[in-house]
């Protein structure tokens, strides 16, 4: 999946509790919100150096990107849900602390994970007729080695630029404005 349907589809599937129950966020931080899923929608391909986010590290970090692709490959420990659980949990664990700084800096934590685990996702609706898609070891350790999980049926996998993920990209940025023209309030006529 390109990064532009990364960070769009992160945002349709971040944005939705809030769109349906906008007293779970305040209006305020909701920019605080949106930064952190759109970084976590990029973040677990700074395992890939041509990636958009492993050409921006590089800049300032040019091994990096490399080093982490050489050591665990691409989709490799940036794209196992425990990756996503643990910045979830350490954002937790430190809630006070970034409350004390900003609270918005919590927001920014809680929501940079969830726009990882929404990668994730986004990477499991991946595949084409060389590659039947999914995540390999997935919910390592707890799973089974050898297997790709994804969720989602052949028939609405798609290859990585194609025209059915362009296609996808159109309907999570429709959804994206949906969602928040209910958080704002915002009377747009269609």
């Amino acid at each position: 999946m390109q990064a532009t349907t990364h960070t769009t589809s992160s945002l349709a599937l971040g944005l939705l509790p809030i769109a349906i129950a906008p007293d779970l966020l305040a209006v305020e931080y909701l920019h605080f919100y949106i930064g952190g899923l759109t970084i976590g929608s990029l973040f677990p391909d700074i395992d890939e150096p041509n990636s958009r986010i492993g050409r921006y590290v590089s800049k300032d970090f040019p091994a990096l990107p490399r080093t982490i692709n050489f050591i665990f490959g691409h989709r490799g420990i940036t794209h196992r849900f425990i990756f996503a659980l643990f910045f979830f949990l350490m954002f937790l664990f430190f809630k006070t602390d970034l409350e004390n700084i900003h609270y918005g800096l919590f927001i920014s934590g809680v929501a940079f994970s969830f726009g990882i685990l929404f990668h994730q996702i986004g990477d499991m609706l991946s595949g084409s007729k060389y590659f039947k898609g999914g995540i390999r070891y997935y919910f390592f350790p707890f799973g089974s080695k050898d297997k790709y999980f994804t969720p989602f049926p052949k028939a609405i996998r798609c290859a990585v630029g194609d025209t059915k993920e362009k296609i996808y990209n159109i309907l999570f940025v429709l959804i994206v404005v949906i969602e928040l023209k209910q958080i704002l309030s915002i009377s747009i006529p269609f």
